[in-house]
């Protein structure tokens, strides 16, 4: 079975993309406004001054000198009046140059609208990869589509695909195949931003013969429709019985919203494979982005009584900036986190690195082959919940390496800057891995490593777990 499109889903959720604010009919309060380079330069110092506050380990990739230089060089190349959308290059700079996955810079007030409301086109073919020359298609939904799957496209607009999946790299953070993928699903989002518009000339490769093709675009979500078709929105998480009655469950999402969801889901599906055993079971976090690590926790303890832990500790800093975030919650929120504002800013919280513990008895508990399929989207606590698998040896990872190494960051929240309204978002907290391995700056990597072919509609890294359940091996 092919895996379910990701576009829906992820471009909602991707760095620096949000939908903010209601439906309007004209334009936006402060359209187009433009800023003085002072205004762009203040904000820049509000922006690295707030990080500097609230992240627990700033300079973690690039040190304070360096990244005071980059400034510098920043500040200087600025222009004297600026739209958001000219000064956001620079910022996005600044946030990159952190180079974590969950610090990033929100997309502005122009080009939310132009994009949602005014509906302009966009790049309307979806890839499946990039080998480090061509992209490869997954499928073209432009109203006169001419791509096949598998196609490998040289140039768009006479930009070399190469040249801008490397520039596009460098607007995000975290490790290489991470910044990779979101570039591959947010394609049409980076070509739009940089000025690559319709129509879309396309140079590509069609077996072995190069061809050229003119192609329109798609409103926004237009494409995001056309894309699911028929299919639902994305549900969080799914179970099937595949060939030779073996479980897959699909855990898509991590989002604390759907807690008692999930733990509903967990009861009647362990009680369906309690009443009907399976042969094996497939967990798939392949399009998991994360959420809250509680879910994975819960679901972990359906599946092994092994003990473990999923976080080596954690480290919480105490920032004015965060509290003020806590002071935007509702009064429940507040009141539960006098921990935290009852201390003093620059203190760090720690905790979160008590000793593996057995899971209690669960009369629904899983004892039979279980295997977890792991991508580049495995991200955050679905990152977590795979290197807890790993590290404790509680089942095989099947797929490719993960999108980020489990000693990383979280816990984000909103920056605004005072003078143009743009915002960031930045983390508060600092995770280790289970195994207390604080240096190892690792993704969490597949007992079984699986690279899926970007020419064939087989989705070979659940084949290659389907074999692993029947042989063993």
């Amino acid at each position: 079975m092919k895996t379910l499109l990701l576009l829906p889903f992820l471009l909602l959720m991707l760095p620096g993309f949000a939908f903010e604010g209601k439906r309007v009919d004209t334009l936006p309060q402060g359209y187009g406004q433009r800023f003085s380079k002072q205004q762009i330069e203040a904000d820049l110092a509000f922006m690295v001054h707030a990080m500097e506050n609230a992240h627990p380990n700033l300079y973690h990739s690039i040190s304070k000198e360096q990244y005071s230089k980059l400034k510098d060089s920043i500040v200087a190349a600025l222009k004297d009046s600026m739209t958001r959308d000219e000064a956001r290059p620079s910022f996005v700079k600044m946030i990159a140059a952190i180079n974590e996955g969950h610090t990033t810079f929100r997309n502005s007030l122009e080009f939310v609208y132009d994009i949602n409301e005014a509906k302009k086109p966009v790049f309307a073919v979806m890839m499946e990869s990039f080998d480090g020359q061509y992209l490869v298609v997954k499928k073209d939904y432009s109203p006169n589509a001419t791509l096949q799957a598998g196609d490998r496209v040289i140039k768009i607009n006479g930009h070399r695909v190469d040249s801008l999946v490397n520039r596009m790299t460098g607007y995000y953070g975290g490790l290489p195949q991470w910044r990779q993928a979101l570039v591959i699903e947010a394609l049409m989002i980076d070509l739009y931003r940089d000025g690559v518009r319709a129509p879309f000339d396309v140079e590509y490769v069609n077996g072995k013969e190069r061809k050229k093709a003119r192609l329109e675009g798609l409103p926004l979500q237009a494409l995001m429709q056309a894309a699911r078709g028929n299919q639902p929105v994305k549900i969080p998480f799914t179970f099937e019985r595949l060939e030779n009655n073996i479980g897959y469950l699909n855990f898509r999402d991590m989002d604390r919203m759907y807690k008692q969801t999930f733990d509903t889901f967990l009861l009647k599906t362990f009680t369906a494979i309690q009443q009907q055993p399976v042969n094996g079971l497939i967990v798939d976090l392949r399009e998991n982005g994360g959420g809250d690590s509680e879910l994975g926790d819960n679901l972990l303890q359906h599946i092994t009584d092994k003990p473990y832990r999923m976080s080596g500790g954690v480290v919480w800093k105490i920032s004015q900036e965060y509290k003020n975030y806590i002071g935007k919650m509702d009064s429940a929120h507040q009141a539960s986190m006098t921990h935290y504002t009852e201390r003093k800013n620059g203190e760090f919280l720690t905790g979160g690195d008590n000793a593996p513990e057995k899971p209690e008895y669960n009369g629904l508990r899983y004892k039979g082959k279980v295997c977890f399929l792991i991508g580049n989207h495995t991200f955050s606590s679905a990152n977590m919940l795979a290197a807890t698998v790993m590290d404790y040896k509680l089942a095989t990872l099947i797929g490719e390496m993960s999108g980020e190494a489990p000693n990383d960051y979280g816990d984000i929240f909103p920056i605004k800057l005072p003078q143009t309204g743009m915002s960031c978002m930045t983390s508060s907290k600092q995770f280790l891995r289970p195994n207390g391995d604080k240096n190892d700056m690792n993704p969490v990597l597949p007992n079984i490593y699986v690279k899926q072919n970007a020419a064939t509609n087989e989705d070979e890294v659940l084949q290659r777990a389907i074999q692993w359940v029947k042989q063993g091996k």
